[in-house]
């Protein structure tokens, strides 16, 4: 993995993360939604005895489950996290540019703008810093594949 597939992986396990928030919430959601009949209405019934405890019961799995998860996700951003930041001990550039080229997700125009620098120069401290990054950093991704810092 080079350094620019590792540094873009902050943002998709952002994203992971926040999808596994939304299942867990549309999970619950589920079963406040499960309705009970009035008394004397007609209904159909299933082969399941227990809707709300089957219901129940796979929320608090799946919650488990996507829980682990989400803090797998985010003590891998944070060690990303801080690996940009001490990109400030060589220059505060390399830290701003990285940080908001991979953490924010902010293209390089943008990031030209909101730090005053002219594209030319944020591309080349952006280049600069990636290479800087990888002198720093690369032997704990280098020869790693996506798929030992994601889970499929």
């Amino acid at each position: 993995m080079n350094t620019t597939e590792y540094l873009g992986l902050f943002l998709t396990m952002k994203n992971y993360a926040e999808a596994d928030a939304e299942e867990i919430a549309m999970l619950g959601e589920k079963i406040y939604g499960i309705m009970t009949p009035a008394y004397g209405e007609k209904v159909k019934c299933s082969t399941s005895k227990d809707s709300m405890g089957n219901a129940v019961v796979k929320k608090v799995l799946s919650e488990e489950h996507y829980r682990e998860e989400i803090d797998d996700y985010m003590s891998k951003m944070g060690v990303i996290r801080s690996q940009i930041k001490k990109m400030a001990e060589i220059d505060n550039k390399y830290y701003q540019v990285l940080q908001k080229k991979y953490v924010l997700g902010m293209s390089l125009s943008s990031i030209a703008r909101s730090t005053g620098y002219s594209l030319s120069q944020t591309r080349r401290i952006w280049e600069d810093g990636l290479i800087l990054f990888d002198e720093r950093y690369g032997t704990k991704y280098r020869l790693k594949k996506r798929e030992d810092f994601i889970r499929i």
